[in-house]
């Protein structure tokens, strides 16, 4: 199979996959990956120390936007946080709220702390890629899947079992490989594209700015 994504209009980028795509196998998340409850940072009110990045459940939606900041916590011992810090190819999935989100955390967030809402999903390498389980929860089977564990009626719900119990499909990791370079140079792309558009809003809106507001001349009376 020959796929072609334009990714801009003189330089397409190519991929190729094979022919015929092999069945995927169904697994449970519980087999595949480590599951792990991120951490209630109210225990830590008034501390002292470095301040470490932290992550809520509205930072998910900003995950590929280079110019959003996290929020930050005063940490005497960063290393109580233990496995609730990030780290590369985790994917990050809401345990409690009114929406169900999942997010593939970009590299920036090495190292800040998932909150207690949220919980962290660490795929086995050997066995299934992070950036295919990112695209499966947010597939409409995956959202389907989430839905069918969730408790509660107006704020979802998940615990650590219900989120293992989850199934979800594992192709051949040679597959996984080409899945996920496609999936990697279209991100990649989308990012520094979204990131370079902002660029430039922002310095039109400041030539627009400095047209219209032109230095105030002194008024009568006012000193030089």
């Amino acid at each position: 199979m020959h796929i072609l994504v334009a990714m801009e209009a003189s330089q397409p980028t190519h991929f190729h996959l094979q022919k015929t795509a092999k069945m995927a196998v169904w697994r449970s998340l519980g087999e595949v990956a480590e599951i792990i409850a991120g951490h209630p940072l109210y225990r830590f009110e008034g501390d002292t120390g470095p301040a470490i990045p932290i992550i809520n459940i509205r930072d998910l939606e900003h995950a590929a936007d280079l110019t959003h900041f996290l929020e930050t916590a005063a940490i005497s011992d960063p290393a109580r946080f233990g496995r609730a810090r990030i780290l590369p190819d985790d994917v990050i999935v809401t345990a409690r709220g009114t929406q169900l989100r999942s997010v593939l955390a970009p590299a920036r967030w090495q190292g800040a702390v998932a909150s207690s809402n949220l919980m962290l999903i660490r795929p086995k390498p050997e066995i299934l890629l992070p950036e295919l389980l990112s695209v499966f929860l947010q597939s409409p089977a995956g959202v389907k899947a989430f839905e069918q564990r969730r408790t509660g009626t107006q704020l979802l719900k998940l615990t650590l079992r219900d989120l293992a119990e989850i199934e979800v499909p594992v192709p051949p990791l040679s597959e996984q490989r080409q899945l996920a370079d496609l999936l990697r140079s279209a991100q990649d792309y989308y990012v520094n594209a979204r990131y370079a558009a902002e660029m430039r809003l922002m310095a039109a809106r400041q030539i627009v700015s400095e047209r219209i507001l032109p230095p105030r001349k002194p008024a009568t009376g006012d000193p030089e």
